[in-house]
């Protein structure tokens, strides 16, 4: 799922469950865990930058702790309560000497991005080539893994905020969302240089109570729960409404006649469209009003690459 070394990045919208699922992935690589979501695991030592709720941490490590029942490994780290930005050279100095120190080439997490690089225009091809630049250099010293916690696109069909050459650079991908309905969350590989991408599973965040504040307000937080149902493989694809079944319908029928391959990151096998042609030829086809085929077709196809039915990157659509 995750490279020994290189640069991966855990982005979904806020209030996905990022944050705890990445946490909750390098405590049990911290402590070599047998499994996480029945995946191999192989120990590492953990460094978690935590630029965004400091408290909020230290309520998600005690919540873990008291859920498992045990305390969490040594080698989970917690760099907190001091600023860290990317695009100091000074910064980088001393956290490549932290981390050389601890004797391990670690699993280093910053959550997130935008607090890591809080001037940078993340929009901007020059910004964000600063922020990779300065990301591989860290990744170089400290010969581990780097994760990247990011925040999702306004535009969630597009993935990740920010310009593209981001997911170009990058190793692995993983992509967190919470169902539209319901309490489940899902995560699943939205991008794997050298493994497969068809991996995913859902999860649950379970609330634990930890006692009380000097108020006698209560204190909580959040712990992963797996979906036992999904363990190890993508979560099923939910039943397709008519519009999305055209739509599908319609796509494929476009793509059998494709003359582009492989574009923007889907597999070199892959025949792809153009998302404007999609959008184009669905429309055309939904049973609505004319003046509401643009944005009917929009929406199926959106949920279509939800759902994991489409691959989309950068304007170009396959099939998964």
């Amino acid at each position: 799922m995750l490279p020994a070394h290189g640069l991966a990045v855990v982005y979904g919208a806020s209030g996905s469950g990022k944050s705890f699922l990445v946490m909750d992935a390098c405590a049990a690589i911290a402590e070599g865990s047998d499994t996480w979501f029945n995946h191999r695991v192989i120990q590492a030592g953990v460094v978690y930058i935590c630029l965004e709720s400091e408290s909020g941490l230290a309520q998600r490590v005690a919540a873990w702790e008291v859920r498992h029942k045990r305390a969490m490994s040594e080698e989970f780290r917690i760099v907190r309560k001091q600023p860290f930005r990317l695009t100091s050279p000074g910064d980088i100095v001393r956290m490549v000497d932290a981390a050389t120190e601890l004797g391990f080439a670690p699993v280093l997490v910053i959550d997130t991005l935008n607090r890591a690089a809080p001037d940078a225009d993340e929009n901007s091809s020059l910004d964000m080539n600063v922020l990779i630049e300065a990301t591989s250099q860290l990744q170089q010293r400290t010969k581990g893994l780097i994760v990247l916690v990011h925040h999702q696109g306004k535009d969630a069909t597009k993935g990740m905020r920010g310009h593209s050459s981001l997911h170009a650079a990058i190793d692995a991908a993983i992509e967190v969302n919470r169902e539209t309905t319901g309490s489940r969350r899902n995560w699943h590989i939205a991008k794997q240089k050298d493994g497969a991408d068809d991996v995913g599973s859902s999860f649950f965040l379970d609330i634990v109570e930890l006692g009380e504040d000097d108020d006698g307000d209560p204190i909580s937080s959040c712990v992963v729960r797996p979906d036992a149902l999904t363990l190890g493989r993508m979560p099923a694809p939910r039943k397709l409404g008519p519009h999305q079944a055209i739509a599908l319908e319609v796509v494929t029928d476009l793509l059998k006649q494709a003359n582009h391959w492989g574009e923007s990151g889907a597999p070199i096998t892959q025949p792809c469209i153009q998302w404007e042609d999609a959008i184009t030829a669905v429309g055309n086809h939904l049973p609505v009003e004319q003046d509401r085929r643009r944005e009917r077709a929009k929406s199926a196809i959106s949920k279509l690459i939800h759902g994991s039915h489409l691959g989309h990157n950068e304007g170009w659509i396959w099939l998964k």
